[in-house]
């Protein structure tokens, strides 16, 4: 999806209007993580040290049989620059999903700050698995391996 490839690449370069870059710019004095309320909103602690964005990530990793510990921000992109290049399936799946984690944990914290929502992990984990497989319709590979899959990770 290229909303999520767009969101994704402005995190990597720590382009997004997260809470500390906005403070900095003068144009925010709260720097406080929306999501769980206990550190400054950066985009490392945002996609990976926040305690909902991590469940929403851990309970996907698990989903792809992807079991290991906690990751910084640079040592996240890193693994996937090392372990998801390629073309094989397991890769491809890993780059979704990191894409669309980035995007969905960026859109709860968008409505946690302007609509005063709570963010709801099940829920955000539920759509971005659908969202997985309609886009792996069009790759017959990715839609045969997910087809064995669990539908949703909870």
């Amino acid at each position: 999806m290229p909303k999520w490839i767009f969101i994704l690449r402005l995190a990597i370069l720590d382009r997004l209007a997260t809470k500390e870059r906005l403070a900095r710019w003068g144009l925010m004095e709260e720097t406080v993580c929306s999501l769980c309320q206990r550190s400054n909103e950066i985009v490392q602690h945002l996609f990976f040290e926040c305690d909902v964005a991590w469940e929403i990530w851990q309970k996907l990793l698990q989903w792809e049989g992807i079991m290991r510990r906690k990751k910084q921000w640079h040592e996240e992109v890193q693994w996937a620059v090392e372990k998801a290049t390629g073309k094989s399936v397991g890769a491809e799946l890993y780059r979704i999903t990191l894409a669309a984690v980035i995007y969905h944990v960026w859109q709860a914290r968008n409505k946690s700050i302007f609509q005063k929502e709570k963010v709801n992990v099940v829920s955000i984990v539920k759509v971005i698995v659908q969202e997985i497989h309609i886009r792996a319709q069009s790759c017959k590979k990715l839609d045969a391996y997910l087809s064995n899959m669990n539908c949703y990770p909870v």
